[in-house]
């Protein structure tokens, strides 16, 4: 989920900086260079129109308000593009930085030799909405989130004990997890 969300919301400024090329980048360092939307096929390379990119863009919920908005709702082409995220917001998730989950797997390895399964996690929920707007700060992002409440939020708590690898072999997740996502969006923005 965060890798995605971080991906459109990064799109989304590219955009609304009229980037073209840091889009066509992002599209083709990521090789998802063919999209279907209805009975057209569109193929982003070094050479596809910007109009193109913004009916592919659209179709990932990523709206520009140079092409025409989902659900009758009226262009203008002064407001900056809006992001379409799944769900209300509500729901809420743990999410675990790569270097912990890296250090509770050696920890577990080294320490632990027994066959009940453990636990390894942040020990930490945020509502999927304080994280979407965590993603838009460190982005940069400046329009309009539109929740689509018409999709599913999922299930409503997604939370590990991580109790018994702090008791068995004494791991407890160390990154912050703003900071954790502060260092995974410089890398992908750095990627681009």
């Amino acid at each position: 989920m965060i890798p995605a969300l971080i991906r459109k919301f990064c799109l989304a400024t590219l955009l609304e900086k009229g980037d073209f090329e840091g889009i066509k980048k992002d599209f083709l360092m990521h090789g998802n260079i063919e999209t279907t939307i209805g009975d057209s096929s569109y193929i982003i390379s070094e050479a596809t129109p910007p109009a193109d990119i913004i009916k592919v863009l659209n179709h990932y919920g990523i709206i520009s308000p140079q092409s025409p908005i989902p659900d009758s709702r009226i262009t203008n082409n002064e407001r900056p593009p809006e992001v379409v995220v799944w769900g209300t917001g509500k729901a809420t998730r743990e999410f675990f930085y790569v270097e912990d989950a890296a250090e509770a797997i050696v920890l577990a390895m080294e320490r632990y030799n027994k066959s009940d399964p453990v636990n390894i996690g942040a020990g930490f929920e945020i509502p999927i909405k304080e994280l979407v707007e965590l993603i838009v700060e460190l982005t940069g992002f400046k329009g309009r989130i539109i929740w689509d409440k018409s999709k599913p939020d999922g299930q409503p708590r997604r939370m590990l004990d991580t109790s018994k690898a702090e008791q068995e072999f004494g791991f407890k997740a160390k990154t912050d997890f703003s900071e954790g996502l502060k260092k995974t969006v410089d890398w992908y923005k750095k990627s681009l």
